[in-house]
């Protein structure tokens, strides 16, 4: 068993828990850049699936709830 310091400073991310480390400022700026970027990106591939007919929003919207309810249910 891990040593418990504190509830707030363990993650559990995949079925794995692992300290959590703060981020220094530089650290924060380069993680919210790498968030935008993601961002970005699954915008411009739902606009471009959207467009070619391939998948519609809605039918995007209704996947992401639907990964989202599984996702919670096996927290």
């Amino acid at each position: 068993m891990w040593p418990l310091r504190g509830a707030d400073q363990y993650v559990h991310i995949e079925g794995k828990i692992i300290m959590a480390e703060k981020l220094d400022e530089k650290q924060l700026v380069e993680f919210k850049e790498l968030l935008m970027s993601e961002v970005i990106q699954s915008d411009a591939l739902i606009n471009i699936l959207d467009r070619k007919g391939l998948v519609s929003k809605k039918e995007l919207l209704e996947e992401m709830r639907r990964v989202q309810a599984r996702m919670k249910a096996n927290e």
